[in-house]
């Protein structure tokens, strides 16, 4: 990723005396350009702070990069910056009365730099908006905790401590759930250690009588639905009440069905709460149940629907 400017800033194409702002056309290697052989444009004008907010924009007036700079020139980045990325639209998720939704231009990489060099923490992002890899700079180098993402669950998977580009010390590797399950150790970048770790945890369990209350209780609105599969996900909290039920993939079901659903869970008999640890503490977790054809069974939830539930139970 391109984060300098080159020699840009003895021709300005336009120049607008109210608003001091200029615009100049650039080529693919960032170098002035007449608009006709132009792969993008910047525009930047100078702030109250003596410093120069920059923007780029494909020929498209799509924007692809902001930031400030502390010369005229557009050498020397130094404050926030932001780099775009354009991309289909990304289909969300169906949930009753609801549907995620994302935008064709994306926030790809988000940072600091200060005199030219990166500082502090860098974001680079999934285009769902979600982050993919959280790294921490000094003197435009690694220091500190890196951390990558899950796309399904937005939780860390790999959290790596550096020292100047080079894997130092523990390198831990996790589950949804946010447990060590492997503990690695590196010197000078290289692995000299890897524990596998024991992980204690319990999911949420129904009562006896679940089956048998959730499957009456089908019988009395079976008939304001189609037959079918519908997945339900919920928290079960930590006195084992069964909360925020949401239905998924339920398009076809008619709204007085989805409603009456949702109502005869919230009426369900209290769950044995999930457990983590040793010894075990009670904590708040998600459940699934799938209904299919009228009868409910209840499995693991998939990843991608847990995303939206950890937030709530962590």
């Amino acid at each position: 990723m391109k984060f300098y400017l080159c020699s840009l800033f003895f021709i300005f194409s336009v120049f607008t005396i109210k608003a001091q702002t200029y615009k100049t056309y650039l080529d693919a290697s960032g170098n002035s350009v007449d608009k006709s052989n132009a792969q993008s444009y910047i525009t930047y004008h100078q702030q109250a702070d003596s410093s120069w907010l920059m923007k780029q924009y494909d020929m498209r007036d799509t924007i692809m990069s902001s930031g400030t700079f502390k010369d005229r020139n557009l050498q020397i980045p130094n404050g926030k910056f932001f780099y775009f990325y354009k991309s289909g639209s990304i289909k969300g998720i169906k949930i009753y009365n609801q549907r995620r939704e994302d935008t064709l231009n994306h926030i790809k990489t988000s940072g600091q730099f200060k005199d030219g060099v990166k500082t502090g923490v860098w974001l680079e992002y999934f285009d769902n908006g979600q982050i993919q890899f959280s790294n921490h700079f000094e003197n435009g180098k690694k220091n500190g905790i890196s951390e990558n993402y899950n796309y399904s669950t937005n939780t860390v998977y790999i959290r790596t401590n550096y020292v100047n580009d080079v894997e130092q010390g523990e390198c831990d590797m996790l589950n949804t759930r946010g447990d060590i399950i492997q503990k690695d150790i590196y010197k000078d970048g290289q692995l000299t250690e890897s524990h596998q770790l024991k992980v204690y945890y319990t999911q949420p369990k129904p009562p006896k009588q679940f089956y048998a209350f959730v499957n009456e209780g089908l019988k009395k609105i079976t008939g304001l639905h189609d037959k079918g599969k519908i997945d339900v996900v919920f928290i079960v909290n930590t006195d084992g009440r069964l909360t925020k039920p949401e239905i998924f993939l339920a398009e076809k079901n008619s709204k007085e069905f989805n409603e009456q659903l949702i109502a005869l869970l919230l009426a369900s008999p209290n769950w044995q709460p999930a457990t983590k640890g040793k010894p075990a503490v009670m904590v708040e977790d998600a459940g699934f149940i799938t209904i299919d054809n009228d009868k409910a069974t209840i499995t693991e939830i998939p990843d991608n629907i847990r995303s939206r539930f950890y937030d709530l139970t962590h």
